[in-house]
Order: structure tokens, then sequence, then C-alpha cells
């Protein structure tokens, strides 16, 4: 499947992907991440089969915009059409950040200096199942998404303000609501610096991501990045019990 499909059919559309947002309940960052997997035919990765049913619904040939509107009207805020418990915003926020974690698992692994072997000793993950997680052949489940996150920020939390982890958990985990192209400007720089000797602090970073992008993210201070690498930790729940971030 063609990557884009669905943002190119809404701009056909007159749609913005934003508005979408009015009508389901979910953040403007899971959507995006839903849409990216349904177009890399990665749908067994949505955990939720009504989004797929409206992906379906918005490739059609005849569909208008007014008729997508009222799909959503109809099958995602009326009070009989999907159980309550489903779309609680608690769940969703959880589902966001396993999801961004899966996704940005090997850049993340790549900015620590990790291999396989020492994340699953750090972890009690098998080095195979990583290795699917990140090829995205595996769904990391809230459990495992724990215990890298626990493991990744502790390291985070132990190195220079300036290094490499802790900004990529910003990027990843952001507070300035990035677009995934612009995330994925930012990872990829991310990723050739984390490949090489070459070290980069905050202020460089930010710089050349401004420059790539054009659009600015702010000062990158430290209470910010570690607030940002804290909720990401505070916002996955297993069982009813937050798993807060693990302090030195």
């Amino acid at each position: 499947m063609t990557t884009g499909i669905i943002s190119n059919k809404l701009k056909l559309l007159k749609f913005k992907k934003i508005d979408l947002i009015e009508y389901l309940p979910l953040s403007r960052a899971t959507l995006y991440v839903y849409m990216d997997y349904y177009e890399k035919n990665m749908k067994d990765q949505i955990p939720n089969s009504e989004f797929i049913k409206l992906f379906d619904y918005i490739l059609r040939d005849d569909v208008t915009k007014n008729d997508i509107i009222k799909y959503m009207l109809d099958n995602f805020q009326s009070d009989d059409s999907i159980d309550s418990k489903t779309f609680s915003s608690k769940d969703y926020v959880i589902d966001e950040n396993v999801l961004l974690l899966q996704k940005n698992l090997k850049v993340l692994r790549k900015a620590a200096g990790w291999e396989y072997d020492y994340l699953s000793e750090n972890t009690g993950i098998q080095e195979e199942r990583l290795k699917k997680i990140e090829e995205g052949q595996a769904k990391l489940t809230k459990t495992e998404a724990i215990a890298i996150f626990t493991s990744l920020c502790r390291e985070s939390r132990e190195r220079d303000e300036d290094d490499i982890l802790p900004i990529t958990f910003f990027v990843i985990f952001d507070e300035h609501h990035l677009l995934p192209e612009e995330r994925e400007i930012g990872l990829n720089y991310i990723s050739a610096v984390a490949g090489s000797k070459e070290k980069i602090g905050k202020e460089e970073f930010k710089n050349t991501f401004e420059k790539m992008t054009g659009k600015e993210i702010g000062p990158l201070k430290g209470t910010t990045v570690a607030g940002v690498v804290a909720a990401a930790v505070t916002a996955i729940v297993v069982g009813g019990l937050v798993f807060r971030f693990i302090k030195k």
C-alpha cells in the first residue's frame, strides 16, 4: 500500500487529518501512528479494528467528506456504538506510548549504545523477541514496555543532559506535538549521530533540527527533557498499578 494514501485521499476531499480528531476518541499522535501502521500493511498493530474499518471507509471511491463525518459520528460517538471502556482516555495515553516505544525502539537502543544482549539482560526479554519487536514482527506488550522503559529511562537519567539518549526521548515523547514527518527527520538525524562517534548537545540538536524542519521547538532545558521521559513512563499502567519513573 502507498505511504500517505489516507492523507492524499483526505486532501482531495479538503479534509485535514487533524480535523478527524474532533470526532475520534484518541490523540493526534495515536491517529498518525495508526495511519502509518495501516499504510504499511501492519494492521495487526492497531489495537482496535474499528479504526481499520474507518480507514477502509475513507479510501472508498465514492465517499465524501460528509460521509466520513457521519461515519465517525455513528461509529465512534453514539452511546451504543462502542463500549466506553474500549475508548477510555487513560487507555489511549497508554497505547500511544507503547506504540511510540515499539516504533522507535531501535533508535532508542542505538542512542543508548546498547546491543540486543545488553537490553535483554536488563529487561528479561529474549534477544530474538526484541529483534522481532523492533522489526514489527511481534507486538510489544505493556509488561514488556514497562521493562524497556524502566531500563532505558534509568540509563537516561544517569547520562549527561547533553547526551543523545535523553534528547531522543524528547523527540519521541515530545510535548511540542511534533508532526510525524518532523519527528522522523529528528530521529533520522539522531540515528546518524548515534551510529558514529560524533557527540551532540541539546543546543546543537535544537539548532540543526529547526533548520531541517523550519519549526521552532523551544529551549531543551534539562527539566523539560526529564519531564518528557517521566511523563512517558507514568502513562504506562498495568493491572491498575502506575509504574512511576525510576529514580536513582
